[in-house]
């Protein structure tokens, strides 16, 4: 038995132009963006912690912060950058795996929206 597979094509005002119709989103693909894109995401946010930090011990201000906070009844306080890059890392982790679910999800929601509604359809120009 052949499947006969048909694509419509309407032909626009302008010629360079093509309607089509997004009816499925790959979620397996949008699993791989998202890891990927988080991950990049986190290394970047870590760089840029890492620069400010540098920024801010050279201007004197987690010094300054420091005593303020000793000043306000924690003797004991300090500011170490291995437990403000700890910190950072956690907080990019989990920042990393709740986008990535998010992105799995909204494509899974897609899917079945556009199961019900019949799909995106978008025009694509040259």
């Amino acid at each position: 038995m052949a499947t006969e597979t048909t694509q419509e094509v309407e032909v626009t005002a302008n010629p360079l132009a093509v309607r089509r119709t997004v009816l499925r989103v790959e979620t397996r693909s949008v699993l791989k963006f998202s890891i990927l894109f988080s991950i990049t995401a986190g290394l970047v946010l870590l760089l840029a912690g890492g620069i400010l930090y540098l920024i801010l011990v050279r201007t004197g201000f987690v010094e300054s912060l420091q005593t303020t906070i000793n000043n306000a009844g924690f003797p004991r306080f300090r500011l170490r950058a291995r437990t403000v890059f700890e910190i950072l890392a956690v907080l990019t982790l989990a920042g990393a795996v709740a986008w990535t679910a998010i992105s799995v999800l909204a494509a899974f929601l897609f899917n079945l929206v556009a199961d019900a509604a019949g799909g995106i359809d978008i025009s694509l120009k040259e």
